[in-house]
């Protein structure tokens, strides 16, 4: 049931157009929500953009592998930057990375699967 959830997230992403709720918390609590955009256009590859509670934004990219993960990589406009890994498990992706040199968990909804 996983591998075609998997393969379903994968031909999702390269051709449905939606948006995917994301979210990410910071080692130290800052929570960021926002989506994860697909779309035919993007191929394996896609963009995301998240807000803080106070409204900063932080924007990012997402590579797809042949093995149905993804590396993302993200610029807030504080300056920092992070990079992280997103694998599936069951009916979320789950995310961990670092932003700023600080670790950080996420997770990301499927949508229209």
């Amino acid at each position: 049931m996983t591998r075609l959830w998997l393969a379903a997230l994968v031909a999702c992403l390269a051709a449905c157009g939606s948006q995917n709720p994301m979210q990410l918390t910071t080692a130290d609590g800052e929570q960021f929500t926002g989506v994860l955009n697909t779309g035919a256009e993007a191929g394996p590859a896609g963009d995301f953009d998240l807000r803080n509670a106070r409204g900063m934004r932080c924007v990012g990219r997402y590579q797809l592998s042949p093995r149905y993960t993804a590396t993302l990589t993200l610029t807030c406009e504080d300056g920092r930057t992070g990079l992280g890994d997103m694998t599936v498990a069951g009916k979320v992706a789950t995310i961990t990375g670092t932003l700023g040199g600080r670790p950080f968990t996420g997770t990301i909804q499927r949508v229209g699967l």
